[in-house]
C-alpha cells in the first residue's frame, strides 16, 4: 500500500484577479466583475501575494497600503482613474523576498498625498510605477529606507516639493518620463541612487539635484538640460490647460524615449515619453476607446495605375 502525499504551497496557488468598481451600487462586494469591491483598500485587504487588481474608472479617495505582497495594481486608464489621497497615496511598506517580489503599479492619475502620490518605505520592496499622472503630491514618488523603483512613461508635474526623490541608500531608475513644474524634479541625498535617462524636463524650478548627497550618486543620460542632451520644451500636449497630456503628431516627445526594441509602443514604433508611451501603454490610450493598435500593415501592389485597385491589409491586438 502507497500513500502519497501532495502539498501545495501558497506560491503554487494559482493568482487572482480582483475587480473594483467605485460605482458598484448592487449592495454585493465580491471582488468579481459583476461584483467589484467598491474600494481599492477593501481589494487589497482580500488579495494574496501575485494576484492583479484591476480598477475601473472614477475617483478614488483613500490612501492605498500595500503591505508585503507583491501586487499588481492597474487602473483603467489615467484620464479616467483617479486615486485622491490625503497622506501617502499608494504606500508600499512591509516585507519582501528580494529579486522576486514586485509591485506594479499603472494607469492611475495620483494625486494629493501630503508626503507622496507613491511612497516605497521598505528595504527589501522593488516597485514599478508606469504609465500613470502623479500630480499635485508633495512628493511625486519618495523612495525610503533602501527601497528600489523603476519609474518610466510617466508624467510626474506640479509636486509642491519633489517629482521623483530617492532616500537613505535608496535606488531609483527613471526613464522616459515627463517631469514638469516641479520644484525639484529628481533628487538625491543620503547615499541614495538616482539614475535618469530619456527624461523631459519642463518648468522645474531646479532639475536634478543630488548636492545633498556626499557620494553624489546621480547619473543622468540625455536628460538634465545641465548635460547630456536633454529637452527641456514644449511637449505639445493635446490640451495641458484640460489635462488632455496625449501628445500631439508635433510633439518633440514622439518617438524620444528608449531605443531598444523591447520598449517600443504597441504599434512598433520608438518609445514615446510619457504617460502614453513604451509597450504597457496600449490599455492607457484613450481615443478612440476600445479600438485595436495596429502592429503590422501592407499595401499590395506597390504602384497602381490610375484607377486601379490597392489592397491594404492591417493586423492588429485587441486592448
Amino acid at each position: 500500500l502507497a500513500v502519497i502525499c501532495l502539498v501545495v504551497s501558497p506560491a503554487a496557488a494559482a493568482a487572482a484577479t480582483l475587480y473594483v468598481d467605485a460605482s458598484n451600487a448592487t449592495g454585493v462586494e465580491n471582488g468579481t466583475p459583476d461584483h467589484p469591491y467598491s474600494t481599492i483598500n477593501a481589494a487589497v485587504l482580500e488579495a494574496a501575494s501575485g494576484d492583479t487588481i484591476r480598477v475601473a474608472p472614477g475617483t478614488y479617495s483613500e490612501d492605498v497600503t500595500i503591505d508585503s505582497m507583491a501586487l499588481k495594481l492597474l487602473g483603467d486608464d489615467p484620464a479616467t482613474t483617479t486615486i485622491r489621497g490625503f497622506s501617502s497615496v499608494v504606500l508600499v511598506t512591509g516585507t519582501f523576498t528580494p529579486g522576486a517580489d514586485v509591485v506594479e503599479i499603472a494607469g492611475f492619475t495620483i494625486t494629493m498625498g501630503a508626503t507622496a502620490g507613491v511612497h516605497v518605505d521598505s528595504g527589501t520592496a522593488k516597485v514599478s510605477v508606469h504609465n500613470c499622472i502623479l500630480s499635485s503630491n508633495f512628493n511625486g514618488v519618495l523612495v525610503n529606507r533602501g527601497g528600489v523603483a523603476n519609474v518610466y512613461n510617466n508624467i510626474v508635474m506640479d509636486s509642491a516639493h519633489i517629482g521623483l526623490r530617492a532616500n537613505n541608500g535608496s535606488t531609483l531608475s527613471c526613464t522616459n518620463n515627463i517631469l514638469m513644474n516641479n520644484r525639484y524634479a529628481a533628487y538625491s541625498n543620503n547615499s541614495s541612487v538616482v539614475s535618469c535617462s530619456n527624461n523631459t524636463f519642463v518648468g522645474n524650478t531646479t532639475n536634478c539635484d543630488c548636492s545633498k548627497d556626499f557620494f553624489k550618486k546621480c547619473t543622468s543620460t540625455y536628460s538634465c538640460p545641465s548635460t547630456n542632451n536633454s529637452f527641456e520644451e514644449d511637449c505639445l500636449f493635446v490640451d495641458l490647460a484640460a489635462s488632455d497630456l496625449r501628445l500631439q503628431s508635433g510633439s518633440p516627445c514622439i518617438d524620444a524615449g528608449s531605443s531598444f526594441p523591447a520598449d517600443n509602443d504597441p504599434d512598433g514604433t520608438r518609445n514615446d515619453k510619457g504617460v502614453y508611451g513604451g509597450p504597457g501603454a496600449a490599455g492607457f490610450w484613450p481615443t478612440p476607446a476600445g479600438s485595436p493598435v495596429v502592429t503590422e500593415l501592407s499595401v499590395t501592389p506597390h504602384d497602381v495605375p490610375l484607377g486601379g485597385t490597392l489592397t491594404i491589409t492591417a493586423k492588429g491586438t485587441a486592448r
